[in-house]
């Protein structure tokens, strides 16, 4: 598996641009998984985190500490 990006879409300043912006300077293989919700983040980076690359993340705080849960 390559990399994944996690976006909380209602993250203030997150936009279908601006991920668009930031997808294309990643990884081409890179995949986008979009948060519905919380403790998504938290998961999402738990089931990856094996076989991931990288776990990059666009969102407020929140998310980023979701993330660092999920992958310790």
């Amino acid at each position: 598996m390559g990399s994944i990006l996690i976006v909380n879409p209602k993250a203030s300043g997150v936009s279908a641009e601006v991920v668009e912006r930031v997808r294309a300077v990643l990884p081409a293989d890179v995949e986008v998984y979009e948060t519905a919700g919380q403790g998504d983040a938290t998961a999402l980076a738990r089931e990856h985190e094996p076989t991931a690359h990288a776990i990059y993340v666009l969102s407020g705080d929140g998310t980023y500490n979701e993330v660092v849960n999920g992958i310790t």
